[in-house]
Parts: C-alpha cells; sequence; structure tokens
C-alpha cells in the first residue's frame, strides 16, 4: 500500500477511480425494478432485453472499448467513454419520460446460439432495446477504460496487492449508491434520478483535464511501470 501511495498523484487517481463509474452504477442499481414496476414491462422482456441481450452486449462493448483503446490512448478512451457513460443514462430519462413504444416493438424469435439462449418468442418494445443496448455497449467500453486505467497504475513487484486495491475502490461507488438509489427514486421519480445519474458521472469528466498530463505520462510507461 506504501508503494501506491508514494506515487505522484495517487490521492488524485484514486478519487477518479472512485467517481468514473458512479453514474453507471447509481442508473443500474435500480435498473430491474425500474423496468418492472415503473414502466411496467413483462418479466420475460427485461430478462430478455435486459440480462441475456445486455449482457452479450456490455462484452461486446469492453472489446470494442479495448480495441479502440490502441488508436485513442488511454486519456481519449477515458473521455469518449465516460461521455457515451453518462448520455447513455438519458436512454431511461427519455423512457421513464414518455418513451416507451416511440420505436414500436418486434418478436424476437426462440433461438439457442449456444452462447445466447431464448427459450420462447419474446415481444420486445423497440425503446427498450435501443436503451439498454447504448447503456451496455458503453458501459462495456467504459469498463475496458476504467480496468486499464487501474493496472496502468500497478507497479509490477506489487501488481496483485495494489490491483487488489484498487478495484476495491472502485467498488466504493457501486456499494455507496445502493442504499441512497431506491430514496432518492421514490423522492424525485423516475425521470429526476436518470438526470441524477448522467450528473454523478460529471466530476469524473472534470477531472479528466486536469488529469490528462499524467494519465498520458503512464500511457507512455513501459508496462509495469509508473512515472514518478
Amino acid at each position: 500500500m506504501h508503494s501506491y501511495f508514494s506515487q505522484r498523484g495517487a490521492v488524485a487517481f484514486l478519487a477518479f477511480i472512485v467517481l468514473y463509474k458512479l453514474g453507471d452504477a447509481f442508473a443500474g442499481s435500480l435498473m430491474t425494478p425500474f423496468l418492472l414496476s415503473g414502466l411496467h414491462y413483462t418479466a420475460a422482456e427485461v430478462g430478455v432485453v435486459n440480462k441475456v441481450i445486455g449482457l452479450w452486449l456490455t462484452i461486446a462493448g469492453a472489446l470494442a472499448g479495448g480495441a479502440l483503446m490502441f488508436g485513442l490512448g488511454m486519456w481519449r478512451a477515458l473521455l469518449l467513454f465516460g461521455v457515451l457513460q453518462a448520455v447513455s443514462n438519458l436512454g431511461f430519462w427519455w423512457l421513464a419520460a414518455g418513451g416507451k413504444g416511440a420505436f414500436g416493438g418486434l418478436l424476437l424469435p426462440a433461438l439457442d446460439w449456444g452462447f445466447v439462449e431464448i427459450t420462447a418468442p419474446t415481444p420486445v418494445d423497440g425503446a427498450l432495446l435501443a436503451a439498454v443496448a447504448f447503456e451496455n455497449l458503453s458501459g462495456g467500453m467504459g469498463t475496458a477504460a476504467h480496468v486499464a486505467f487501474q493496472m496502468s497504475l500497478c507497479q509490477q513487484r506489487f501488481s496483485a496487492t495494489q490491483y487488489a486495491l484498487l478495484s476495491a475502490f472502485g467498488a466504493v461507488g457501486r456499494v455507496w449508491v445502493g442504499p441512497m438509489a431506491g430514496v432518492m427514486a421514490e423522492s424525485i421519480g423516475w425521470p429526476g434520478f436518470f438526470l441524477l445519474s448522467t450528473g454523478l458521472a460529471m466530476p469524473a469528466l472534470l477531472m479528466l483535464p486536469w488529469l490528462r498530463r499524467a494519465i498520458e505520462a503512464l500511457d507512455a510507461s513501459p508496462p509495469g511501470t509508473v512515472p514518478d
């Protein structure tokens, strides 16, 4: 632990790690209750779109994010994917504000591709599918950049210990927002809740210009080393 905190900017990096996925975690903490109780989608529809399709879109987003980082560099990737994460929460604000049904619907046929299985034909709202697709793709991209940033902070000799520490700090937001999210949704309603989740993504994005030189120095350093 001392080896990590002896690095320049260690505290600022930790704050950024906590904040980067905060808005995403806040919105996601109540996603299932929102879709089932707030918008009255069926359990089958939510299960297929949010759990089955959403899971694989998150994986696709992470793979795409990792590939795009090679061209963008870490700082630009963190900025671009962070903006996309924030904007994706507005898709659920739009659903809550009356967007349900705006794109019509479609019937997903039963299928079994080995990695994706739908046991029976399932009607799906096009607006729900669009919002979930955008959120999961952008969230996967943001996760790829977030993990890469944490790994870049780890010194080779202490990589396992330091990555465990940074991952624990990265989970603080998810743990902290859970109890508060339900209270806020009850107090301000679903549209306000998703606007708030978008706002919670802003502090990390505002930190990025200030951290740019430090992050670009990390990106330029050999793997397993951290610039002084």
